[in-house]
Formats: structure tokens, sequence, C-alpha cells
């Protein structure tokens, strides 16, 4: 039966004798040599063993029990797949409501519209649940972030607009920001209004992960990939795969990808309260208000380095070399209250002490986060009320 290259497999890093590869669903990582990938990926294509022995005969050399061995490991670890995946693939997409499969056909035909390769993942939890992947290799995108001229034009364009918007902010009338005035807006309660909202979260969103996305190209990342998510169920996200990222040898370069994000956000906090400070309408001034107020909520909690799988999580973990910071505090913190249970204090060290004190804080600042979550999904539901 004809085997393929399993397509939630993704190249996720490369170096001068390995491939790194990471399932998509599973979230399993591979690791396998360039001349088995290479071998691999020409025979998932032509299906023929002898074939692909004479092809690769000059490049490397291994016999038909080497090929067999690696075919039939690769099927065990999910690399390649047989055309019944494919079958079951097309059934699971069936299996779903009427309305989702109606969802997954539009979104198809799109796709196929902008020549874009979508994956359809519906994999994880309430918190974040996955919905689909879009795969932008060799999409205007990809080609935008990979082009060096580009990448320095829109840095460039970057601190232009900031050092322009800072300087903005300290020469406009700060009249509106008084909480007399605040108190005076008026939410505007239409439902073009919560679309508005709703937009405005993915486009914010779409900017804070395209900043990790350039200069994660930028600094030789290998993935091209996008995803959209729903958050606590309802809230829709979107991120970018930067897989290999804890790979990298360089510490500044993983330090500027992972920082990149807030930088945006800075960005568009601060230029749109100037805009706030000079429209006049009164609905835009809203909306306006309530755009500032969620960026500057989401920076705060995004820099949080208490709540993990944050960009100050991945900020800490990555300076102090502890990318299992959250786990290793839990196991920590239970040794911590059984020796304070056990009233014996001197077996407490006091790096057990310092986790005890970053776990508390972590449940906090997370039972506080998932508050404010809670609130701006149900913000368009209050204003209806009001």
């Amino acid at each position: 039966m004809k085997t393929i290259l399993n397509p939630d497999v993704k190249v996720i890093y490369r170096n001068a004798d390995e491939v790194f590869l990471k399932n998509i669903h599973s979230n399993v990582l591979i690791s396998m040599s360039e001349g088995e990938f290479e071998v691999l990926s020409y025979y998932s294509k032509i299906q023929n063993i002898e074939k692909t022995i004479q092809f690769f005969k000059e490049k490397y050399d291994f016999d038909k029990d080497f090929l067999d061995a690696l075919i039939k490991k690769s099927e065990e670890i999910d690399i390649i797949e047989t055309e019944e995946y494919l079958v079951k693939r097309e059934k699971s997409l069936k299996s779903h409501s009427p309305f989702m499969t109606y969802c997954i056909l539009w979104l198809n035909r799109l796709s196929n519209l902008l020549s874009l390769r979508i994956n359809f993942v519906f994999n994880g939890n309430l918190r974040f649940y996955k919905i689909f992947t879009i795969d932008l290799n060799d999409t205007y995108l990809d080609k935008l972030v990979t082009s060096k001229i580009s990448q320095n034009s829109l840095i460039t364009l970057y601190w232009f607009i900031l050092v322009f918007s800072i300087f903005s902010f300290f020469t406009l009338s700060n009249d509106r920001l008084s909480n007399e005035y605040i108190s005076s807006i008026t939410p505007v309660n239409t439902f073009s209004t919560v679309c508005i909202i709703v937009l405005g979260i993915l486009i914010s969103t779409f900017l804070h992960e395209f900043g990790h996305y350039l200069l994660y190209k930028r600094y030789g990342g290998e993935t091209s990939e996008m995803g959209f998510a729903l958050v606590l169920g309802i809230l829709p996200f979107m991120y970018v795969s930067t897989n290999s990222l804890y790979l990298w040898k360089k510490k500044l370069n993983r330090l500027r990808v992972t920082g990149a994000g807030i930088l945006v956000d800075f960005l568009l906090l601060i230029t749109i309260v100037d805009l706030y400070l000079v429209i006049q309408n009164e609905k835009l001034v809203f909306l306006l208000l309530f755009f500032s107020y969620f960026i500057f909520i989401r920076i705060i909690f995004n820099f949080m380095p208490f709540i993990p799988a944050t960009d100050g999580y991945f900020l800490l973990t990555d300076l102090i070399s502890n990318p299992s910071l959250f786990y290793d505090a839990g196991k920590a913190s239970k040794n911590t209250w059984k020796n304070i249970k056990e009233v014996n204090f001197k077996n407490i060290k006091i790096k057990e002490y310092a986790y005890t004190f970053y776990i508390i804080c972590s449940y906090l600042f997370i039972t506080a986060y998932y508050t404010l979550m809670s609130l701006i999904i149900l913000f368009p539901f209050l204003i209806r009320l009001l």
C-alpha cells in the first residue's frame, strides 16, 4: 500500500547532520540524520525501494535491509503513513457536527482560493484549544519575513513609529486620561461594536505573533506556520510556531524572538492611546479606550514570569536555563510543605523556599489571568445590559 510523509510531522530545525521533526498533534519531537530524511522523502514520492537505492548509490552507502528498517521505524513513529491514514482523516472531518463540517468545508474552499495549506488540528484543552494551522511556506507573508530588505525595513519602520508615537503622546493634551473624562464615556452596545471588538482582538493578536515570526525567521527559524485557537473555549487567538527556538545555541537571539511580541504590543498601546487623544467620534473613542485597556492588561500578564506559556515565563526560563521551571517549582514546593508540616526546617534549602514563593505567585496570577479573560469574554454581553 502507498505510503506518504505524514502531513502532521513538520521540520522544525536543521543543522549540518540532523533534522528535527515535530508531530503537531502529539507534540512528539523526532530527530534523524539529514541523509535518512532525504532518502525517506524520496522514497515516499516514488514508492520504489530499488529505484531509491539506485538514485542515492553515489551519495550514500546503504542496502535494501537498511531502507526496509528505516521505513518500518518511520511507520512506527508516524513519520510516514499509509493511504488509510488519509481515509481516516477524511472520516474524522465528517464526524463533526453539521456546523463544524460546514466551517471546515468553507475554510477548505477559502484556502484553495488563496493557495493556502490548512491543516485541521482540533487538539488541546479548554485553556487553549487549537483549531487549525496554516502552512506559510512559499506564501507572500513568508517571502516578506525571509527577505533581508523587508526585515530591515519593517524593523526600521517599527522604531520610527514608536519614536513618533511617544513624541506625540507627550505633546498632545492629556485631558482625556483623567478619571472624570473616562467615566463620562458611554459604552456603545451595538452588534457591530461586538464584531469590531472580536476583529480587533484577532488583528492585535496577529500583529503580536507577527513580531515573534519576523525575528524568528530573521535569526534562522525553519518552520513557517501560523495557527488559530480558542482561549477558554470562545476567545479567538492566533499563534505562530517557533518550535525550534529552544534548540538555538545563541541565547540572545532566543530572548529577542521571545520578547518581540511584547515590543509590538507596546507600540500598539502607545499608538492607540495617541488616536484616543485626538479622535472625536464617540463610538471610536469608546473602542479605542477598550483596546487600550485590553492591550495594557495583555502586556502586564504576558510579561509576568509566573504564568506558564507567556512571553515573560519563557524569558525567565531562558535566562535561568530551566525550561521546566513551573514543574520543578511545583515539585519543590510539595517537599517544602511536607517539611513544614513535620517542623523539619533544616531540610528545606533556600532554593526550595524560592521555588515555593514562585509557585504561590504563579497560582495567584493564573487565577487573576483567567478571571480577567472571563470578563473580556463576557464584556460584549455586559455592555448590552448597560
